[in-house]
């Protein structure tokens, strides 16, 4: 999800990476966002990354991103136990077990084989539960057909990464922030080559980004010129009540399986 705060910076927000603490900020320091004109209402509401904004012609290079990232070990878990609070949600399917079951299943998309086509069309029919958290537009083997066809589909990053041909052996983590800061179609994208990527990243990626780490929200703050109530910064860096869901054989997995996401962080430091 992408929050425009003016004309010359933008909130870019990876799931499970201080998107409540931000999202507190603003509301609190009372912005004016701008009116996107060219934006639908489900775009301008749902989960969206760069790309649209270049589509529709609001985006410029000048803008400044600021994204907040945490370390893999951490998201992983905490993406996790949120997924089990939601039956409804699209990577439920995977959580249903125990962590390293689903760690297991995400940790290189490319190889994920798992057939998920009646879980995911259930969750867009709002079938699994009361609320469904998809903002359903059209029905679902439209929405795989359009992904099939590299239709970016606006609202749900989800759905691009879920229903795309993901040919680079990254984890859900990289998907995810490349899928918010790709300058390209990020469907295209995800059907690269992991060695395409690593070799072309900036001409892939928007790379006026500044880069926080959970525990450096109040970084974010100053730059962005906000009063400082309402922020709740992680004090911690990497708990051991993290490293403790993980095996070795696990550890050298987000190694191997993060090395876009890293090449990332050095490229935009």
């Amino acid at each position: 999800m992408c929050i425009i705060i003016n004309e010359h910076n933008i909130f870019i927000h990876i799931p499970k990476c201080a998107g409540s603490s931000i999202k507190r900020l603003i509301n609190s320091n009372k912005l004016n966002k701008p009116k996107l004109k060219n934006l639908s209402n489900k775009i301008e509401k749902g989960h969206w990354g760069i790309y649209p904004l270049i589509k529709n012609n609001i985006f410029s290079p000048n803008m400044k991103g600021h994204i907040v990232l945490r370390d893999p070990i951490e998201w992983y878990v905490s993406l996790y136990f949120y997924v089990k609070k939601f039956k409804d949600h699209p990577y439920f399917i995977y959580a249903k077990n125990d962590f390293k079951y689903f760690f297991n299943h995400l940790i290189n998309m490319k190889n994920n084989l798992i057939d998920i086509d009646e879980h995911l069309s259930n969750h867009v029919n709002n079938k699994l539960g009361k609320k469904g958290i998809f903002c359903e537009y059209k029905p679902y083997d439209k929405l795989k057909k359009d992904v099939i066809d590299l239709k970016y589909i606006d609202n749900h990053p989800d759905f691009n990464i879920l229903m795309s041909e993901r040919n680079i052996d990254e984890g859900l983590y990289t998907y995810f922030v490349l899928f918010l800061i790709s300058k390209i179609n990020p469907l295209l994208l995800f059907s690269k080559t992991k060695e395409n990527v690593l070799n072309n990243l900036n001409d892939y990626i928007h790379t006026n980004i500044n880069i926080y780490s959970m525990t450096e929200l109040d970084k974010l703050v100053t730059n962005l010129n906000f009063d400082f109530k309402n922020i709740h910064a992680n004090k911690s860096s990497i708990k051991e009540s993290y490293i403790s869901y993980y095996d070795d054989e696990m550890l050298e997995k987000i190694k191997n399986h993060h090395e876009v996401f890293y090449k990332i962080k050095e490229i935009i430091k």
